[in-house]
């Protein structure tokens, strides 16, 4: 069989159909693979919408992380604020009853501690002239024996101001 040669060096003339069978196998199998690969049309448009969207969510949670740690912060503040006033008001809640108890009695218990806070009272404010008058006594003893120094320039007879007390360098025997 010889073979017929076109010239110039090309190929036979017969394997030319098989060659354009190969070649459109080839072309239609790399058709194939490129349609298979090949991006969606839109696929650039919806990359930048989700990478757009992903920033914004990323922001978002950010400042959603923020938040949430500010919340926790403040419900931490609560809890020692509400541990600190459940003490107060159990104090206030047990004084409360038992005012309710004395005055759900009857009156004359009350009575009689109102009475006997005065008489209290009357006391104080005795005791409290004897030593004011103690006080007021040693004073002008002091000031006469000289232990005393007025400092007072202006005395308007209510109060003195002593400043200093002198040693005495003198000891009786």
């Amino acid at each position: 069989m010889a073979s017929a040669t076109s010239p110039a060096g090309s190929m036979p003339e017969n394997l030319e159909p098989d060659r354009s069978r190969v070649m459109s196998m080839l072309s239609g199998f790399a058709n194939a693979c490129l349609h298979e690969m090949a991006p969606h049309p839109a696929i650039a448009k919806e990359l930048e919408v989700t990478k757009a969207e992903n920033a914004a969510l990323t922001r978002e949670n950010k400042l959603l992380k923020a938040d949430v740690k500010k919340l926790w912060q403040d419900n931490e503040t609560l809890n020692s604020s509400l541990k600190q006033t459940a003490a107060e008001r159990d104090h206030f809640k047990a004084t409360t009853e038992n005012l309710q108890a004395i005055l759900s009695q009857s009156k004359e218990p009350l009575q009689a501690l109102c009475l006997q806070l005065q008489q209290e009272n009357d006391w104080v404010k005795r005791q409290h002239d004897v030593l004011r008058a103690t006080t007021e006594r040693l004073v002008n003893d002091g000031l006469q024996l000289g232990v005393l120094v007025n400092t007072n320039t202006t005395n308007n007879g209510k109060s003195q101001k002593i400043i200093g007390f002198r040693y005495l360098s003198t000891l009786y025997l």
